[in-house]
């Protein structure tokens, strides 16, 4: 279904007509543009939507290079990542910005509902028709950095991407619990390069007791995946623990 219509099926089956009477007359503004909405989901405007450039396959977490699926990574020490979209999508990343900076806790679901039709296309035949549970686990934000913004927005996707595909009938689970970080560590962003960010995420995970995970597709979740030292640390770390099949889902890569 295009993307427009099914804004206007999700519209009509969602919203009450106090809810639409509220929405004239305080109407949402599109998150990308600003411009008033008729409905405050999806939060964009259909132009803005339409004008997403979708990426929607597995890359390498290291080199960014496409990757022929979940099971296929280029490197020793990095796993396939799926990417919704490019980061210079301008549309993409001022979604994802709302989200971690201004806090557009909404922006989650929004995210989730433009990500997850393109994720649902690259999925292993065994999960994509609900043989096996698909399990989505967020990255952890450090303890400080969750506090003063209130939430994880990983975790969020996570919920709200899970949240869409039980809608598609698919085995789906938000397990925030299962990966803690044990170590603060300093922004990525000021590290100078790709060494000083894998040796700054170095043991900073924790797994907590995986369970019986031997038949389910794992996915770490980030909103924004660079160079990919963090989710290829929690991923070694769930490894470690146990878990055999890990990939990675970011609604953006670098």
């Amino acid at each position: 279904m295009p993307i427009l219509a099914r804004m206007e099926y999700i519209e009509s089956k969602m919203f009450s007509p106090l809810k639409k009477i509220m929405n004239a007359l305080f109407p949402p503004l599109c998150l990308s543009c600003e411009a008033p909405l008729p409905r405050d989901f999806p939060l964009l405007c259909g132009v803005c939507a339409l004008l997403m450039r979708p990426r929607g396959e597995f890359v390498c977490s290291s080199c960014g290079k496409r990757s022929p699926g979940f099971h296929h990574a280029c490197h020793y020490g990095s796993i396939p990542v799926f990417a919704a979209f490019p980061y210079e999508d301008p549309v993409a990343r001022r979604l994802i910005h709302a989200l971690k900076y201004k806090r557009a806790e909404a922006a989650a679901k929004t995210i989730a509902f433009l990500a997850t039709p393109l994720f649902t296309k690259a999925l292993p035949k065994a999960g994509a028709e609900g043989g096996i549970p698909i399990i989505l686990v967020p990255i952890p934000l450090a303890k400080g950095r969750e506090r003063e913004r209130g939430y994880n927005q990983s975790g969020l996707i996570a919920e709200a991407v899970a949240e869409e595909l039980r809608g598609r009938g698919l085995r789906a689970e938000a397990r925030k619990s299962l990966l803690r970080r044990v170590r603060d560590t300093g922004s990525q962003t000021a590290c100078k390069d790709e060494k000083e960010r894998r040796e700054n995420v170095k043991r900073c995970f924790f797994a907590e007791g995986p369970g019986e995970l031997e038949n389910a597709l794992l996915f770490l979740v980030d909103d924004v995946v660079t160079s990919g030292a963090t989710i290829e640390e929690a991923a070694r770390t769930l490894k470690n623990a146990g878990v055999p099949h890990i990939a990675g889902l970011a609604i953006a890569k670098t």
